[in-house]
């Protein structure tokens, strides 16, 4: 997470760009690098677009105790999935 002063600074999307070079470095193989998020959570959803993540149409069960109380979201039981190729 960054902190709540230091948003909008670029550094989510720097940290993102950083997390994918290590993958391609350990992992070049795969190919690709997946992350999951409320499909409420607006913030989140620009920052991962802004650093290349793409929604997949897919969905997935959210975990136990990944469930927020303080959800807009009537059904928050699944998150969506976004994939960044390399």
């Amino acid at each position: 997470m960054i902190d709540k002063s230091q948003q909008g600074k670029g550094y989510g999307v720097s940290s993102l760009d950083a997390c994918v070079e290590e993958f391609k470095k350990e992992f070049p193989s795969i190919g690709c690098v997946e992350l999951i998020h409320y499909p409420d959570n607006d913030r989140a959803a620009a920052v991962y677009q802004k650093a290349g993540f793409q929604l997949t149409g897919a969905s997935v069960k959210s975990a136990p105790g990944r469930i927020e109380r303080d959800s807009r979201a009537e059904n928050r039981t699944y998150e969506v999935v976004r994939r960044r190729y390399y």
